[in-house]
């Protein structure tokens, strides 16, 4: 059903969006100093940026999937959803996010 390029947009999505969850849970327990989710400074530093990298991407393989410019924009300014609109737009909102 899907090509390659939008199966990996779609994992990489999914991944990125999920460690994009997990660390904004475990930033709310440090800043609330929950010991039992302590995590060391330097994880943060390492893991947000390597949620971005994969969340952006997820939007090159996207990107790259739909080949031209204009299909992106038909993509999300389309009145009946997709799951790869829908996906678009949670990339671009979770993008944002970061």
């Amino acid at each position: 059903m899907f090509g390659m390029l939008a199966i990996c947009y779609l994992f990489l999505g999914g991944a990125g969006s999920g460690a994009l969850a997990v660390l904004g849970v475990l930033e709310c327990a440090r800043a609330l100093r929950w010991r039992a989710l302590a995590m060391p400074a330097e994880f943060f530093a390492r893991a947000w940026p390597m949620c971005t990298v994969t969340l952006g991407t997820g939007v090159l393989c996207l990107f790259a999937d739909l080949g031209r410019p204009e299909r992106v924009i038909r993509l999300v300014t389309s009145p009946e959803p997709s799951a790869m609109a829908v996906g678009a737009l949670a990339l671009a909102a979770s993008l944002a996010r970061l």
